[in-house]
């Protein structure tokens, strides 16, 4: 969720509050207001400051424990594989292992490179017509934003079909690199818990060898370093695969993380009126995992998906059909 979206709430929470406070008078409530206001904006604000400064950081910290992991493997695991298992397996561990290292960097390198994409300038004229039609305009952008577009206050600008802002990416993820930012989850989390099965025998041995840790040593070069590998790769296949299956839960629903948010209170508003919504942006799960990964126009899972793969999303981001056949465009 978005910094902004939290800042509209917690002012929202802030007005409730003043409004319910029975120690306030009616006559100080308007100047509690601004004054709590410009605290929560003041305080938004410095948080997104530091979010901005420390997200190189976050990408640096990133690409140097996935290199702590992929040393460990060459130095630990690979001389133990090579010593416990037959050739033919260790090949297959090193194919397997390298095809999930080559998508781990690949789509990690695309995440952090690819611009989320932003709303085009139009002129006077068609902005005055989309705003009468119902766009929202940002004031801080002076942009039209089409419909799941979304200001981001960390990256300073809006973004198409936006989802949130990532420090660990140091972007935010949107129309052009949601894809990547989901295929680096999965392929990272495929990745750790391939790590956790390898490393948990060895690190076993070592916790439990009788007569210490010099009689696995022929396998294990490095019992800190073991268990770094393991302790990291396991802590990172729990708190990651919460998020990856939350995403999930996302994409087969057909919303971004900031519209589960507004859908539960278009949820709530049309329970109160008797009414049934339906999210105007689910197809069903599989349409709507087809049109995320982009397997139209003959693209294939073991192609595209499988593989490294560069393929643009459906469609430009600015267009949106809905369940109901029909398309909003400005």
């Amino acid at each position: 969720m978005s910094s902004e979206h939290l800042a509209e709430l917690a002012h929202d929470n802030v007005e409730d509050c003043v409004q319910e406070c029975p120690c306030v008078s009616d006559r100080q409530k308007p100047a509690i207001r601004r004054l709590l206001a410009l605290w929560l904006s003041t305080f938004f604000a410095c948080l997104d400051g530091i979010v901005r400064w420390l997200g190189p950081i976050f990408v640096v910290i990133v690409w140097v424990l996935i290199s702590g992991i992929v040393l460990s493997w060459y130095s630990i695991l690979a001389p133990y594989l090579r010593v416990t298992h037959s050739a033919p397996f260790m090949i297959l561990q090193i194919l397997f292992a390298h095809w999930l290292l080559i998508n781990i960097i690949y789509h990690y390198f695309k995440v952090t490179t690819t611009r989320p994409g932003a709303p085009p300038s139009l002129p006077a004229e068609d902005v005055q017509r989309a705003v009468a039609m119902g766009y929202r305009y940002c004031k801080k952008c002076s942009l039209v934003k089409p419909h799941r577009c979304h200001h981001c206050q960390v990256c300073k600008g809006c973004v198409l079909n936006m989802d949130h802002h990532c420090p660990w990416i140091n972007n935010c993820v949107g129309h052009h690199n949601h894809r990547h930012f989901f295929l680096f989850m999965a392929y990272i989390w495929l990745g750790c818990l391939y790590v956790v099965c390898v490393s948990w025998t060895p690190f076993w041995e070592v916790r439990t060898s009788a007569v210490g840790f010099e009689a696995v040593a022929v396998h294990v070069n490095d019992r800190v370093q073991l268990a770094f590998c393991f302790v990291l790769t396991a802590a990172v296949l729990f708190a990651l695969g919460i998020l990856l299956f939350w995403h999930v839960y996302l994409v087969s629903t057909g919303q971004t993380t900031i519209e589960f948010y507004n859908n539960m209170t278009l949820k709530a508003e049309a329970r109160d009126r008797k009414e049934r919504w339906v999210n105007p942006y689910n197809f069903g799960a599989a349409r709507n995992w087809r049109t995320f990964l982009g397997l139209v126009d003959g693209r294939t899972f073991a192609r595209n998906i499988l593989l490294p793969s560069a393929h643009p999303p459906v469609g430009d981001g600015l267009t949106w059909r809905t369940n109901h056949h029909e398309e909003a465009s400005v």
